[in-house]
């Protein structure tokens, strides 16, 4: 137990561990490929929700998306679809009422992602910061991500966090459900490039989940991504008590 209002420290998480509050982000790649695992999380999310609950006495969910920038080669700009990717979007802020996180995770829907990978860092980073940020590319296309304000709960102590407003003294649990690799990822392959603000960089998403005290759970589709997220897993102490990243391997299929 660390002590009240003491510093921060990152320690292992090792499920088995009691935890008594939790805040559980379901962070959902939503391109093309994604069709079957969206429809797996929604026809499951009674299931999940369930067991979270079980498990955690007091837990509470929140759902986000991310597709890709939609510049050049790496998103759609809506001229192919008609729907434009994004880097980021918050669907539900962290709340007890699963009705709410059904609702968001319905609104979800399979389109874009024009490269193989993804803005799983972006993602990652806003919503471990809530900060937003203005993005252009070479051809002018811009896309614009609004700073996040989180509402003033009564009576609660401290300041909730992040684009999903994580509550105060709640443990931030990021379940990431992909079925391919990062944008920036933890090895520096895969970079952003003709994008004016840079795209935040592996290591800025990843200081900023620490500084959230943030933990992180894969969902590996068909084994795509799996690399990306075990590392993010074992920087953010996310492991089962044999020190092995909380990492999973789920089918494409519906």
């Amino acid at each position: 137990v660390l002590p009240f209002n003491g510093a921060r420290e990152m320690r292992p998480l090792r499920f088995g561990t009691n935890i008594n509050i939790a805040d559980i982000y379901f962070l959902i790649d939503t391109t093309g490929s994604m069709g079957g695992p969206i429809t797996n999380v929604q026809n499951s999310l009674s299931m999940l929700s369930t067991e979270i609950i079980a498990r955690i006495p007091d837990a509470q969910l929140g759902v986000g998306q991310f597709k890709d920038f939609p510049f050049g080669s790496y998103g759609d700009d809506g001229s192919f679809l008609g729907t434009r990717d994004m880097a980021y979007q918050n669907e539900q802020d962290i709340t007890a009422n699963v009705s709410s996180v059904q609702a968001a995770l319905g609104r979800l829907s399979a389109s874009g992602g024009f490269d193989g990978p993804e803005s799983h860092v972006a993602a990652m980073f806003f919503t471990a910061t809530g900060m937003g940020g203005n993005y252009s590319y070479t051809d002018g296309m811009r896309w614009d991500l609004a700073p996040k304000s989180c509402t003033v709960v009564p009576d609660e102590v401290g300041t909730r966090r992040g684009y999903p407003c994580f509550r105060p003294g709640a443990l931030p649990i990021v379940v990431m459900v992909t079925d391919v690799d990062m944008h920036n990822d933890p090895t520096g392959a895969d970079t952003y490039t003709g994008i004016s603000r840079a795209p935040p960089a592996f290591a800025q998403a990843l200081d900023a989940m620490r500084g959230l005290g943030a933990r992180f759970i894969g969902v590996a589709v068909n084994g795509g991504g799996r690399g990306d997220m075990e590392e993010v897993a074992r920087q953010t102490g996310t492991v089962d008590g044999s020190g092995m990243p909380l990492v999973y391997d789920a089918s494409g299929m519906p």
